[in-house]
């Protein structure tokens, strides 16, 4: 049989000796990680004392409390949860700081001048008057109206974890008379009847800064819909919205919309499967990517009534079941600068179809050939022969055929 030395007595052995015969101050059971000592074997209850009393290779786990790195001294931490016996200052008992570097902002929620909102799931909160939303990280279900005011509307952590969403039911942000800077959100989940089915913004001055838009449906305007305002929009993106009428993702009439490194994609609508650009709308967008979005005419971008320009801007792999792959034009004006026109299709104008009162100017644009070809053609002016071009592509079109 196979003893163990038990010097301290307490049932629990360390070194082991093989004996016909159970030897005095020795012990069947082994583990015992402090022979000199009684109260430090596997059978022992660990304490806060700085030793493995139980044997199990830790000391004082789970035995203390649970704490959070508070660096503001509100009450409430952040970060992975410390399993400390005697807690050092700068800790909290409780986690979710909003922001633990303001200590005005503990618990997670929205704060309106460092305040905390009182809401219940898809309630509407109108701010009271000028001054700063705070959005904490965590999906808030509330919708949020600036009706007359001037506003700042920011996610602490960023829009990969901060959410404001509608619901599927209602637009989580509408804009009114407003100038509102909003940054770091993601604004989803939207849902309107009538337009503006995430966003929907009307006689304001809006900036957008890190906020992507998905998920969203309206009649018109699926992401964003903007009317007699100026808006500008830098490093975010919208995805996955639609419409049953006009721009899948962004419909903007009488005023400007700027798009700064802005990605459009898997979007669909009547016209305008990303963009539609009506009645003294104008955009002008700088790098960024509209793609894979679809519509009956215009898969990507419809320019009725208004203008684009853009510089270094890539529209590829949009889709129209009648005219214009990646634009349809018809009363406006595009003008591209540099970029990529690749792999649209439609049933004519696989790049761009200019309907009557349409122009284009295209200046050093790559149109793709072979397999990214734009199809069935890369232009077709609805009064003029079709035209194809094999790469780089400079031209000034109207309705009756290019130059």
């Amino acid at each position: 049989d196979i003893y163990y030395l038990d010097a301290d007595g307490d049932g629990f052995g360390d070194e082991e000796l093989v004996s016909c015969s159970w030897p005095e101050g020795y012990a069947t059971l082994d583990g015992d990680c402090d022979d000199n000592n009684p109260d430090v074997n596997p059978r022992i209850d660990e304490v806060c004392n700085e030793t493995d009393d139980d044997c199990d290779g830790e000391v004082d786990e789970f035995v203390g409390g649970f704490y959070y790195t508070d660096a503001d001294g509100d009450g409430y931490g952040t970060g992975a949860a410390l399993d400390l016996c005697d807690p050092p200052e700068g800790v909290a008992e409780r986690g979710g700081d909003c922001d633990d570097a303001n200590p005005a902002l503990t618990e997670r929620g929205i704060y309106f001048d460092d305040t905390l909102v009182e809401f219940d799931n898809g309630d509407t909160y109108t701010l009271p008057g000028d001054g700063d939303v705070t959005v904490c990280k965590g999906t808030w279900n509330v919708r949020l109206v600036a009706d007359g005011v001037t506003a700042t509307i920011i996610g602490v952590d960023g829009a990969a974890t901060t959410n404001l969403s509608g619901g599927v039911e209602a637009t989580p942000l509408t804009i009114l008379d407003s100038t509102v800077a909003v940054e770091g959100l993601t604004i989803l989940d939207g849902n309107s009847d009538g337009d503006g089915g995430c966003v929907y913004v009307e006689g304001s001055d809006v900036t957008l800064t890190d906020v992507t838009v998905r998920n969203c449906e309206a009649a018109n305007g699926g992401a964003l819909y903007l009317t007699g305002s100026t808006v500008s929009m830098s490093n975010g993106g919208f995805r996955d919205t639609s419409v049953t009428g006009n721009g899948g993702t962004v419909f903007v009439e009488h005023g400007p919309l700027t798009l700064s490194n802005v990605i459009q994609s898997q979007s669909k609508a009547g016209t305008g499967g990303a963009v539609y650009v009506g009645e003294g709308g104008s955009v002008l967008a700088s790098g960024g990517e509209v793609h894979d979005c679809s519509a009956s005419d215009g898969g990507g971008i419809a320019v009725v009534g208004g203008t684009w320009y853009s510089s270094q801007t890539t529209v590829r792999a949009n889709t129209a079941q009648a005219n214009g792959g990646g634009f349809f034009v018809e009363d406006g004006d595009v003008t591209l600068v540099g970029g990529k026109l690749a792999a649209n299709s439609g049933s004519e104008g696989g790049g761009l179809y200019l309907s009557s009162g349409a122009g284009l100017v295209a200046t050093e644009t790559d149109c793709a050939q072979g397999t990214s070809d734009n199809s069935p053609n890369d232009v077709k002016p609805a009064f003029g022969d079709a035209v194809s071009w094999e790469g780089t592509c400079t031209a000034i079109c109207d309705d009756s055929g290019c130059e």
